[in-house]
């Protein structure tokens, strides 16, 4: 198992990776998936036989993110600490991002990892809320 803090610790130390379609290098180059990916790894969420494709477009196919998604995290309906973020970007899902829960954590062109305030218009882009295994959430979470 692995903290809340641990998980954000992780996540920041890709802050400033820059933004590169199917990049998948923290420090080097990541997109959004890449970011999860990376995170999910290397605290344990993502099993290491888990094929993750690399060749999508820019505009991901209907139901693509939630597939990956849902091949190593559970739905939930509260964004809480900890939790990744499917967002509508603008109207279909197209990006995943770790929310801290006053902040996001994510990698969004142009900018690469960043973290920002979870506020408008990210929460009501937020189509979907799952949690990540291996990690401790706190009681009632």
């Amino acid at each position: 198992m692995i903290s809340l803090w641990e998980l954000f610790s992780i996540a920041r130390g890709m802050h400033g990776t820059p933004w590169i379609h199917q990049g998948r290098t923290p420090g080097v180059a990541l997109d959004c998936v890449g970011f999860v990916e990376a995170v999910g790894r290397a605290c344990g969420a993502v099993p290491m036989d888990l094929v993750i494709p690399a060749d999508y477009g820019r505009t991901p196919k209907p139901g693509a993110l939630e597939a990956f998604v849902s091949g190593f995290c559970t739905r939930t309906y509260e964004a809480v600490p900890g939790t990744l973020l499917l967002l509508r970007m603008p109207h279909s899902i197209r990006h995943v991002g770790l929310c801290t829960g006053e902040t996001i954590i994510h990698c969004i062109q142009p900018y690469g990892v960043v973290e920002h305030g979870y506020r408008h218009p990210y929460t009501a882009r937020t189509a979907s809320i799952w949690r990540i295994p291996n990690v401790e959430y706190p009681d009632g979470w």
